[in-house]
């Protein structure tokens, strides 16, 4: 596939290359009905942000210019979360927080709601606790701390007067010569659509398509992660669901959006 790097080959290679016919057609199976999942949540995200709420359409222009973000996640998306059960869905706020995991996402980067205060936040954990890097190939690690960075970046221009995301920044800057380096590079890029990879403790390598659903109205994004039909990392989705049920602590890391 055109964009990859050669390193995914040796990391795959542990898993087995062809599965038998029956295996093939359940994983492909579970791919399907996980991307039909994405696009009935596309749906509902717009109907639970008021509709019509996207980058560019009349909400994004309705948002004062440095009102502080919202925390409050809306039912009708705590409800489209209820109703992802086959793929990792969250929803975070434009600073990085963390406001609500499904059970798979939970499975995937751990639970972010046991983790004390500040350590909500997916930016600081990663700069902060070395830990936090080990749910990513080392080659993608760079990768995802400039877009991360990047992005954090454009949310300041946004909003440069909310008092709570210059603490992050300057908690951060404090705390990671890594982040104080990239937020002096002055990148900024708003994040959209994306293919991650996890190197996960039980699932192994997955490879994902991550699709952002911003609500600019509430400064809020709803996040999925989605499986390519018949891959390898599709199946290995499904032992992450079955992991995540039987022992929803077994996802011990908290990684970017």
């Amino acid at each position: 596939m055109p964009g990859r790097t050669s390193e995914v080959w040796p990391i795959r290679a542990r898993f087995r290359p062809f599965p038998e016919p029956s295996a093939a057609r359940a994983a492909t199976r579970h791919g399907e009905a996980a991307t039909r999942t994405a696009r009935r949540s596309r749906r509902r995200w717009r109907d639970a942000s008021g509709g019509g709420s996207f980058a560019g359409g009349p909400a994004a222009q309705a948002r004062p210019r440095g009102r502080p973000a919202t925390e409050r996640v809306r039912p009708g998306l705590l409800l489209i979360l209820d109703h992802l059960t086959e793929t990792p869905a969250r929803v975070v706020s434009d600073r990085g927080d963390v406001l609500a995991q499904n059970a798979m996402d939970k499975a995937l980067h751990g639970d972010a709601s046991a983790r004390p205060g500040t350590e909500h936040n997916a930016l600081w954990h990663y700069f902060t606790d070395p830990g936090a890097r080990e749910l990513f190939p080392a080659e993608d690690r760079d990768r995802a701390a400039r877009a991360a960075v990047a992005d954090l970046r454009a949310t300041f221009a946004r909003r440069p007067d909310d008092a709570r995301l210059a603490g992050l920044v300057r908690r951060l800057r404090a705390r990671s010569q890594e982040f104080s380096a990239l937020w002096d590079a002055h990148h900024v890029a708003v994040r959209r659509t994306d293919v991650k990879r996890f190197l996960h403790p039980v699932a192994g390598l997955l490879e994902l398509d991550c699709e952002v659903l911003p609500n600019p109205e509430h400064d809020q994004r709803l996040i999925v992660y989605t499986a390519r039909p018949g891959s390898g990392s599709c199946e290995r989705l499904r032992l992450l669901r079955v992991a995540g049920l039987q022992d929803p602590a077994r996802g011990q890391v908290e990684g970017f959006v």
